[in-house]
């Protein structure tokens, strides 16, 4: 029930560039004092090169897939991802940054695949919801009204 709840609730970039202080509390990025500031900043900073780090890890492991076709489509997988988080993680707030040519390609295939998975999961839950209404109604009708349903 909590994972579903936590799941719910969406992505929350602020949460994600906190920083934890000396007594183990949380400090926000627009935090008031220098102090407080800086270790948000610090902190901010660590994810981003630990997102790098792995995403790199993740790139490696992907040269040694033996089928060519596959290593393909999850390398330019991987760095659409790595594309999405580049510019979440931008410093700039008038997104000032530039995108090579193949992070765009890469970012745009990637959405695309995305989206195309989550309606392949919309497909797939009304036809388990109809299949499930299906032998709901079997069960209610019956075998003999089903084979009149099918007769007339």
């Amino acid at each position: 029930a909590r994972d579903a709840e936590m799941c719910q609730r969406g992505f929350d970039e602020a949460r994600m560039f906190s920083a934890v202080g000396d007594g183990g509390a949380s400090l926000d990025v627009f935090a008031t004092s220098e102090l407080e500031q800086y270790l948000a900043y610090q902190r901010a900073k660590e994810l981003k090169y630990e997102f790098q780090s792995r995403f790199r890890n993740i790139s490696r492991i992907m040269d040694c897939v033996g089928c060519e076709k596959c290593r393909l489509w999850g390398k330019l997988q991987v760095l659409g991802l790595g594309t999405a988080l580049k510019i979440l993680m931008s410093d700039d707030e008038a997104g000032g940054f530039s995108l090579q040519r193949n992070e765009v390609i890469a970012l745009l295939n990637t959405l695309g695949q995305l989206s195309t998975s989550v309606q392949s999961i919309k497909t797939w839950r009304a036809r388990e919801t109809t299949r499930a209404l299906g032998w709901a109604g079997l069960k209610v009708v019956g075998p003999a009204g089903v084979l009149a349903f099918l007769a007339g």
